[in-house]
């Protein structure tokens, strides 16, 4: 069971490689946007009011990107799997349908925290704003993101 995450995890790591261009690609669009948020809040509230709404925003959007991206990562992964023709190869697996796709999803979940992890602090340093979150906030600010992946 454990070769099947092994697999999965190594998968997500191969397709970040092979395909480098969609990644930073996908970054850059979230960066530009953030962009237009952090600067249009800028222009629209006065600078002595922005101080705890700057941190709202930050938190928030990047709650938006992980949520975003676990509502896509599901539905993505089997029809694309059902056009390459390997959602059956799935189905008939020894480990099973459900094993494969759950490997799958904490995968997803690895490869969207690292990732999204690391933009999180791009975006502090663009607005200058360090989060200082203790240990105990981050399954809260994870509840959503695994509820969108349906756990």
């Amino acid at each position: 069971m454990r070769h099947v995450l092994v697999a999965m995890i190594r998968d997500e790591y191969v397709y970040f490689r092979r395909h480098p261009i969609n990644a930073v690609s996908g970054l850059a669009l979230s960066y530009f946007l953030f962009l237009m948020l952090f600067l249009g809040a800028r222009y629209v509230v006065p600078p002595a009011h922005l101080g705890s709404t700057l941190e709202a925003l930050i938190v928030g959007y990047w709650l938006v990107l992980m949520t975003n991206h676990a509502f896509q990562e599901l539905g993505t992964y089997i029809s694309g799997s059902a056009l390459r023709g390997t959602l059956e190869q799935m189905f008939l697996s020894p480990f099973g349908f459900w094993w494969v796709v759950t490997c799958k999803l904490v995968a997803s979940i690895l490869a969207n925290l690292v990732t999204n992890g690391a933009f999180l602090l791009v975006l502090m340093a663009t607005t200058g704003r360090w989060l200082h979150l203790p240990p105990a906030v981050l399954p809260l600010a994870l509840a959503p993101v695994l509820q969108a992946y349906a756990i």
